[in-house]
C-alpha cells in the first residue's frame, strides 16, 4: 500500500474493511467503511521526506475477525496528520478497492 503527497515526517496508518462509503471526516472524506465487520487498522507508520506512506501487509495473516481475505474485495484508505492543513489537523488520501479473487 502507498500513499503519496503527505506533509513529510507526519505519522499515518493504513486502515481496511469491507464497504465503500462517503462519510465526511476530518479535512477530507472517509471512503471505507465497517460493514458487519467493522475496520481494520494496520500498523502504524510515517510519511518519509518525500511526502510517502507505505506498507507491505501481511496477507497471509489477516487480522483476527476479518476473515480469509481469498475470493473477496476490500476497501483501502490512509490516514495521515496534516498540522499545516488547518481544519482538523488531519486528511485522508484516496481510497482503493482491492480484489483478491479466489
Amino acid at each position: 500500500l502507498l500513499a503519496s503527497g503527505l506533509p513529510a515526517g507526519q505519522p499515518g496508518i493504513f486502515f481496511y474493511g469491507p464497504t465503500e462509503v462517503q462519510v465526511p471526516f476530518g479535512n477530507g472524506v472517509r471512503c471505507v467503511g465497517g460493514g458487519s465487520l467493522g475496520l481494520f487498522r494496520l500498523p502504524p507508520g510515517a510519511a518519509g521526506n518525500a511526502g510517502v506512506l507505505q506498507l507491505e501487509p501481511d496477507l497471509q495473516s489477516p487480522p483476527s475477525g476479518s476473515g480469509s481475505l481469498a475470493g473477496s474485495t476490500w476497501k483501502f484508505q490512509a490516514w495521515f496528520r496534516d498540522p499545516s492543513g488547518g481544519g482538523a489537523a488531519f486528511d485522508l488520501a484516496r481510497g482503493l478497492s482491492i480484489d483478491f479473487g479466489a
